[in-house]
């Protein structure tokens, strides 16, 4: 399963607050370029709505000037788009939807559903459309989801690292790239040990001849996680191989434990400096 593969790609993405298109939108059109798939953007932008009040002219005027100021912003953010397109030749869709938080999380998880594979933003802080966005595209699309760090525009996974712990969470993110896999000139299967046991899950050393029938020829390795932060061990193990891209099986806690605990799918979110190619 070569890149070309891949046919449909969407990208929804919140244009920064000088209107600014991100990282998500040249990392998109680069693996465009490489696999000639249709893609999907969404420029999404805030609505306010405005609370209840005892003075609603006073509320009005306060929200009404900053809502036309959004739609300003994400209109400017889709024309340059269209400009940036107009010579690429790829085949796109480019709308801009100005919605509040739920209804723009909605949308995007109901175009998620429509596409091989959707590529967004990393979200660095809680409690914003961008967490919401990549939460819901996770865990309720069924497709596998790659997050870009900020000032990454090309696309590049000639080294790849997937995080395998036996679970089915790997298993369905393993194959969910193969298409990115089979493509790859280095691929290692990295188990992260000291942070939970393993011993009862399928070894990578098992998992690597699956991967060698599709023609991978992928290196096995453990890495230790000595302060037991599974995440950092990933990264610090991509960083040493010199990878482009970090496959993983995403994991939700309750939001309460996540929120107070963390958890290696939050991390990895929000600190990884290389994408991370999730599936749920």
């Amino acid at each position: 399963m070569p890149l070309n593969q891949i046919k449909n790609i969407f990208v929804p993405f919140a244009p920064d607050r000088e209107g600014h298109l991100t990282a998500a939108v040249s990392y998109g059109l680069s693996l465009g370029e490489k696999t000639k798939a249709h893609i999907t953007f969404r420029v999404l932008g805030h609505h306010y709505d405005p609370p209840y009040s005892i003075a609603p002219g006073f509320v009005g005027s306060l929200v009404g000037p900053a809502n036309a100021e959004e739609k300003k912003r994400i209109e400017e953010a889709e024309t340059a788009l269209k400009a940036q397109l107009a010579s690429s030749g790829l085949g796109c869709d480019v709308r801009s939807a100005q919605l509040n938080q739920a209804d723009a999380v909605d949308l995007a998880a109901a175009q998620g559903r429509l596409h091989d594979l959707t590529i967004i933003d990393c979200p660095a802080e809680y409690f914003t459309i961008g967490r919401a966005l990549a939460e819901e595209l996770l865990f309720h699309t069924g497709r596998p989801l790659i997050v870009v760090p900020a000032g990454l525009a090309a696309f590049k996974a000639k080294r790849i690292v997937v995080a395998w712990d036996g679970t089915a969470r790997a298993a369905r993110a393993l194959n969910d790239a193969m298409p990115l896999l089979t493509s790859a000139e280095y691929v290692e299967l990295a188990s992260v040990l000291k942070e939970k046991d393993l011993s009862k899950l399928v070894p990578g050393a098992e998992a690597a001849p699956h991967l060698s029938r599709h023609g991978i020829n992928a290196t096995v390795a453990n890495v230790d996680a000595t302060d037991g932060d599974a995440g950092k061990a990933l990264r610090s193990r991509a960083t040493l191989v010199g990878a482009d891209m970090i496959v993983m099986g995403a994991f939700a806690h309750s939001r309460w434990r996540q929120l107070v605990m963390g958890g290696v799918t939050d991390s990895m979110l929000s600190e990884s400096e290389i994408p991370v190619f999730m599936s749920h």
